[in-house]
């Protein structure tokens, strides 16, 4: 066998070659995404997030005080220095520059932006980020995948939403309709009533001007209202007492005639 076939051949590494070579054995990247871990029992765990921890260092450290750093009370993170933390900070964590990638990571990790102090660029809050707990950064985790992309309708899809939307449309215009044919007939009963109701007024009137006219012209009963008879006399009423003639006794006739 000669060197170069040998060289070709791949042999299996043993647990004292892993420890001779350890570039053989795969080992996680601090700066990589939630990834889920398989525990003795068969259950899932969830790995800390090598962006946070690496956040959390960012924030903790005191050389990065006038950069980025916690709040004052320790319940938030503040970017003071857009312009430092992209040719300081991010190169020396991240290998990158870009502060418009680093607010997305926050944003994609639960992040959201609250009122920033006087002298502060931009505020992010979240509740399980403090700088005195930080423990808490274990329940921080990505947030699930963007939702997927809405269905584009079909043209026959499209057509049959149209219909039902006209429809719908029709139904109401009808409601309209029939509302409106209802307060019509109840205006033309009101005026019909109206109508009736002058119609009474104005005989009411008429009256009362014949009545008023009668009284002023002083005509017989138009006071009563009953009909006058010129001398009336009871019937069938016997006088009390006999007339008296001249040639019966004439003193007293004289003496009624005077006074009578």
């Amino acid at each position: 066998m000669t060197l170069s076939s040998a060289s070709s051949l791949s042999l299996p590494l043993s647990p004292v070659n892993q420890a001779w070579f350890p570039s053989a054995a795969s080992s996680p990247s601090p700066f990589t995404s939630d990834s889920e871990g398989v525990l003795a029992d068969g259950s899932k765990k969830k790995r800390r997030s090598g962006f946070i921890e690496t956040l959390f260092d960012i924030a903790s450290s005191q050389s990065n005080g006038q950069v980025i750093g916690f709040s004052s009370d320790g319940i938030a993170l503040e970017i003071r220095d857009t312009t430092k933390l992209s040719a300081e900070v991010l190169p020396k964590y991240f290998k990158h520059k870009n502060v418009s990638s680093f607010i997305r990571q926050l944003n994609n990790y639960g992040f959201r932006t609250i009122p920033s102090p006087k002298g502060v660029f931009q505020t992010f809050l979240h509740e399980n980020f403090r700088s005195d707990q930080k423990d808490l950064i274990k329940l921080i985790s990505r947030k699930g995948g963007s939702a997927p992309p809405k269905k584009k309708k079909t043209l026959y899809e499209q057509v049959v939403e149209l219909k039902e939307r006209v429809a719908e449309r029709s139904e109401h215009i009808k409601d309209l309709e029939s509302r409106d044919g209802e307060h019509t007939r109840y205006i033309k009963e009101l005026e019909m009533q109206n109508r009736r109701l002058v119609e009474e007024r104005e005989v009411l009137l008429l009256e009362n001007m014949q009545l008023v006219t009668m009284l002023k012209s002083g005509e017989p009963g138009s006071q009563s209202g009953l009909p006058v008879t010129s001398n009336p006399q009871p019937a069938n009423l016997t006088p009390l007492f006999e007339p008296i003639t001249k040639g019966e006794n004439q003193d007293q006739f004289d003496w009624i005639s005077r006074f009578g």
